[in-house]
């Protein structure tokens, strides 16, 4: 009897055992096809576990999750779609009517309406972090002034009903339609402000919040009504075919699409006729639409090329330009209103940014293309090239102000002979080497010394510039005027107030972001402040360049600066102490009180999180005290966040690498035409070789991010997680062409992942950079969404612990990638702690994210 039971017991024991065994192997099947991307099968995998099985009830749960937040995010990138082809079609609308529009007796003052009073009055209402900065007294001002100016917005819209009760043509529908859709806006907004309590920083805090989504509710509000009013719509129309085809959620079916089709016939048949009149900016729009709907048509991309050119001699040469003034295409975008004031041109700063620049450094720079460039040079090309931007030079025909002998037509017809000749020669000719090309220039120089006369250094320049845009993006000269400015870059430090700022033409210097412990930040200046003046002089007439010239001084000596903060009736004047700012590169997830940065994102799985923001000489330092700080703290799995990095300096990414690795294993390396293959090997026992990582990346991870992210995929050390990224994978050489004067920037090689695989995006190239393991997508309004929580979260302030984990909390939940990467983190510690080492061997993983 006994040995029966035993029997029955030893069998129930291997059934129990069996069933167990194939729980936890269906269990590891649904975590592999999770950590392989397939998120759909895995949650059906996972659904067949069973009840019991704790651990397959919390992988369920965290699909479960995930599939919300991406089903939300899917849903939401759909919205954002369809409401830029909305806009589109508002657009052409608004296009269609504007001679009818502008023949009506109220036009001016519609018009002024919407662009002036709305748009002011929106911008003095108070934004969500002024008000949560605030103390009692300011905060009861900017709720004062917010509200006022919602009711100013207001009484606006009834004389805009007024002024359009009796139209009833489509233009006018649709904006009376979008006009209700704006009261109901304020009317909410209004809501939100009266209901904050002022009194307290948990009053204001919680106020903050809620007026963050109406606030910007209002903004997308005035957005669309500025559509419908503005003076080129159709540039707005091309500015949103662009979005809506980063946006569109089955891109190979574009071409099927109404408004892709009507796009491109407008941007072909407008920009031949733009092009006709030299109406260059415009024509520019045209041909970026073109460009980037079509990025593999080689005729749009040489079209586009040659406008560039030309709106680039604009911008420097014609007296009734700014000089090198930012995104020409999009200037009738809708934007903070129509301020009636321009920017003062400076009819003489091409004499300026010329000088210095002489005929030996560009020959010296050209005999340089043949020893070192990445590639075999083709001399005849660049010759033409050079030629051609000479020839554009002249053919503009708004340069002609500024050098009244283009208006010689005898003079510019002989001119153009001859250099029509040169370039007949040089095309002819069997072979065109360095020398050749030096012969050109000096052609061009004698055309020019017999017939127009124009100075020596424009048109040396002009020439070069056109030979060096044949080349590549990232090949360029350094002329004496950029010199400061490009050693500035290059050491990642430098002297001024610590501000990122924006600007459009006629309007104030608005802060982007004061960075963190710099003289502004702790002035007390604020992201979205406008500074109205520098000195004494009115930023809405000079140009960004001319302003950081203002504000930019030597160390110690202090810059007045009169600040409008949305919300506050009155400017207000701070002075600003100019210093050293160095950039801060290395982040983590939240603030401490002490102003130190807290690394771990979730103490109680040790996950840990770093942010690199670029490559500078001290970021390998700070990234191992971070390391070392999680690695006291117990950490088991990181996230490495490099997205929107740009790059940087190699050795520290090397570095930053060897962290990761084992010893002897190549990082990355470098070739070219005349350079010998140079391998960066890991050289040590780095402190992270057999945690959990995950590395996140998008399009905005360049260059150095590029090389520490594929290396850590080609050595299958971590999975990389995010969007395929920007694929910068050149060396540049700064070389002097005239000692410390001037410097030829060269693309001398290549950069080569430990797979051999080659990071550059070549022209019309199809796989680029690092793709990522797993994909997630974000739209460019969830990035806004989530940065703007993290640029909060990132402030040292005083606060209160659980408002500041709800933020942080919110902010975890707007970024899925981030929200992904943990899962996926906690998906690995889950199938390293419940699989068998032998079975864990023999399994198939379609990738091997980390390293036992």
């Amino acid at each position: 009897m006994y040995k029966m039971q035993r029997k029955n017991w030893m069998w129930v024991g291997s059934l129990v055992l069996l069933v167990t065994t194939m729980a936890s192997g269906d269990l590891s099947q649904a975590i592999r096809t999770a950590l392989s991307g397939e998120f759909s099968k895995a949650q059906e995998q996972a659904a067949k576990l069973p009840a019991a099985n704790t651990k397959a009830v919390a992988v369920r749960q965290w699909l479960s999750d995930h599939a919300k937040l991406t089903q939300s995010a899917l849903a939401e990138r759909q919205k954002e779609y369809d409401y830029c082809v909305e806009r589109i079609g508002w657009a052409y609308l608004a296009d269609k009517h504007t001679k009818v529009f502008e023949a009506k007796p109220y036009y001016k003052e519609l018009r002024t309406l919407v662009r002036v009073d709305l748009a002011d009055g929106f911008g003095d209402i108070g934004t969500s972090i002024g008000l949560e900065d605030a103390e009692s007294k300011p905060a009861t001002e900017i709720k004062t002034t917010s509200l006022k100016s919602i009711d100013e917005s207001l009484a606006s819209l009834t004389k805009i009903t007024t002024l359009l009760a009796k139209e009833t043509d489509d233009w006018a529908k649709e904006f009376q339609r979008e006009l209700a859709v704006y009261h109901t806006q304020l009317l909410a907004l209004k809501a939100a402000w009266t209901a904050v309590d002022t009194t307290t920083k948990r009053g204001r805090w919680l106020g903050a919040r809620a007026v963050r989504e109406p606030h910007e509710m209002l903004a997308e509000g005035l957005t669309d009504l500025e559509v419908l009013v503005a003076k080129k719509a159709w540039k707005v129309a091309m500015y949103y075919a662009r979005q809506a085809k980063a946006l569109m959620p089955k891109p190979d079916k574009i071409k099927l699409c109404l408004w892709y089709n009507t796009v491109m016939r407008d941007s072909e048949t407008r920009g031949r006729v733009l092009i006709a009149k030299a109406e260059w900016i415009d024509a520019l729009t045209c041909y970026n639409t073109l460009e980037s709907l079509e990025p593999d048509s080689k005729d749009f991309k040489e079209l586009a090329r040659t406008v560039r050119r030309h709106v680039r001699v604009l911008q420097l040469f014609s007296a009734g330009s700014n000089p090198r003034s930012a995104a020409p295409a999009d200037d009738d975008v809708p934007s903070n209103g129509d301020s009636g004031i321009e920017e003062e041109v400076d009819k003489d700063f091409w004499k300026e940014y010329v000088k210095g620049i002489d005929v030996a450094m560009v020959r010296r720079a050209i005999g340089q293309l043949s020893l070192r460039y990445v590639k075999p040079v083709d001399f005849r090309t660049l010759s033409q090239a050079a030629l051609d931007g000479v020839r554009v030079l002249v053919k503009t025909p708004q340069v002609a102000d500024t050098f009244p002998v283009l208006k010689d037509e005898k003079k510019l017809a002989k001119f153009l002979k001859e250099l029509e000749r040169e370039i007949s020669d040089v095309t002819r000719k069997d072979r065109v080497d360095h020398t050749r090309m030096c012969m050109a220039l000096n052609r061009v120089l004698d055309i020019n010394a017999a017939t127009l006369q124009l100075p020596v250094g424009v048109v040396v320049m002009e020439f070069t510039d056109g030979f060096l845009s044949k080349l590549d993006r990232f090949s360029s000269m350094v002329w004496p005027y950029d010199v400061v400015a490009f050693n500035k870059n290059m050491l990642g430090n430098f002297t001024g107030i610590g501000v990122q700022i924006n600007k459009k033409s006629g309007e104030y210097l608005r802060v982007v972001t004061p960075l963190l412990g710099a003289p502004a930040s702790k002035a007390g200046i604020k992201a979205g402040d406008l500074i109205t003046k520098v000195g004494d002089v009115d930023t809405r007439t000079k140009t960004t360049e001319k302003l950081i010239k203002l504000i930019s001084g030597p160390e110690g000596t202090k810059v007045s600066l009169e600040i409008k903060r949305p919300g506050i009736a009155k400017a207000f004047r701070v002075a600003v102490p100019r210093g050293a700012v160095k950039l801060r590169t290395v982040k983590g997830w939240q603030r401490r009180k002490d102003g130190q940065w807290d690394y771990m994102l979730d103490p109680k799985e040790k996950i840990g999180y770093i942010r690199l923001t670029q490559f500078t000489d001290t970021s390998y330092s700070n990234f191992r005290k971070a390391l070392v700080e999680l690695q006291q703290q117990g950490v088991q799995s990181l996230v490495l966040d490099l997205r929107d990095n740009p790059g940087g300096l190699l050795f520290q990414a090397v570095q930053i690498a060897d962290e990761f690795l084992g010893a002897e294993q190549v990082i990355v390396s470098t070739r070219g035409r005349q350079k010998p293959r140079q391998a960066f090997h890991s050289a040590r026992r780095g402190l992270y070789q057999t945690g959990d990582l995950v590395v996140l990346i998008d399009e905005g991870s360049a260059s150095a991010s590029e090389i520490l992210s594929g290396a850590i995929k080609d050595l299958k050390r971590g999975m990389i997680l995010g969007q395929r990224s920007y694929g910068k994978g050149s060396v540049q050489n700064v070389i002097p062409v005239q000692g410390e004067d001037a410097y030829l920037k060269l693309t001398t090689a290549y950069y080569y992942l430990p797979s051999g695989r080659l990071l550059h995006r070549e022209v019309n190239e199809k796989d680029w950079g690092v793709p990522p393991d797993v994909q997630v997508e974000l739209t460019p309004r969830q990035t806004r969404r989530w940065l703007s929580l993290r640029y909060r979260t990132d402030l040292l302030q005083e606060f209160d612990p659980a408002l500041l984990k709800k933020d942080l909390q919110a902010q975890y939940q707007a970024d899925i990638q981030l929200n992904t990467a943990v899962m996926m983190l906690r998906l690995m510690k889950l199938r390293r702690d419940a699989t068998p080492r032998v079975a864990h061997a023999a399994a198939a993983s379609k990738v091997q994210f980390f390293t036992e």
